[in-house]
């Protein structure tokens, strides 16, 4: 018995880790060229955006937000001179790494542009935002949903790795469109265009969505999960997953090399 205790006790008392998760794979996507950020407070009655417009740096704002206490965020400058309680916010959303979400094409027939962005999968899980409680039936058991922002990948060392993400999260989704059971719900825009327009839009890789915003509080949040090195992936890996909390006011859908906007994208009438 006495030889015994030892191993329950390990049992027992083990990290909670579970060694049979592996540990995502590593891929390291390289930028064209560093994002150059917008100093200014965003203009959602713009008619058109700069050309190679980029928004403004989550990573940047998420630094500056979290060494501050929560009451002084509001009247803070968080980037430039922005202040959260003046001003609004727009991020670029990350479509590269939204391959399975992210959904354009042409109708021939309607002779129309069609942009989707599904957001069925887009849930922030974590313990914070589970609701138990909930029914599944006219309520979401994750109430906060996001979109990402940029991801970065580190080689601290070979066997040593972190990732950072970086996403705007926000609970008003259903604003946007009826809550469904369609899986390929999300934000959506058809806009009437030439044929020969739309497929050169759609060959020069230039569609870009942009999440306008209002910072709110708790303003931030992080989230740490750690995979320990196995025969299958050989390396310690980190992973950081850092929100900014906001309420979502509009999504935008324009022309990275012209600024031309294609299409807004507000809230349903109350």
């Amino acid at each position: 018995m006495k030889k015994l205790l030892p191993l329950f006790a390990a049992l027992v008392f083990q990290p909670t880790v579970h060694a049979v998760t592996l540990a995502p794979a590593v891929e390291i996507r390289q930028s064209v060229a560093a994002p150059i950020y917008s100093p200014a407070a965003f203009d959602r009655n713009a008619d058109a955006l700069p050309a190679h417009f980029e928004g403004h740096d989550a990573e940047s704002m998420y630094t500056a937000i979290s060494q501050l206490k929560e009451n002084a965020v509001a009247a803070t400058a968080v980037t430039g001179k922005l202040k959260p309680q003046d001003d609004l916010f727009a991020f670029a959303v990350d479509l590269e790494g939204s391959v399975n979400n992210w959904i354009r094409g042409y109708n021939k027939l309607e002779r129309r542009l069609e942009l989707r962005y599904i957001m069925t999968g887009n849930q922030v899980t974590e313990g914070w935002n589970w609701n138990q409680d909930a029914d599944p039936q006219t309520t979401d058991y994750y109430r906060y949903k996001y979109l990402p922002l940029k991801d970065y990948t580190i080689k601290k060392q070979a066997d040593d790795v972190w990732k950072f993400e970086y996403m705007v999260t926000f609970a008003n989704l259903y604003d946007f469109y009826p809550r469904t059971l369609d899986d390929e719900a999300g934000f959506v825009a058809m806009m009437p265009l030439a044929q020969d327009d739309a497929f050169k839009l759609l060959k020069s890789e230039s569609l870009r969505m942009l999440a306008v915003c209002r910072l709110v509080p708790p303003w931030h949040a992080q989230s740490s999960t750690f995979w320990k090195a196995t025969d299958t992936a050989p390396y310690d890996f980190m992973l950081k997953k850092r929100y900014l909390y906001a309420d979502l006011l509009e999504v935008w859908f324009y022309d990275y090399h012209s600024g031309k906007i294609l299409a807004k994208l507000k809230p349903l009438p109350q």
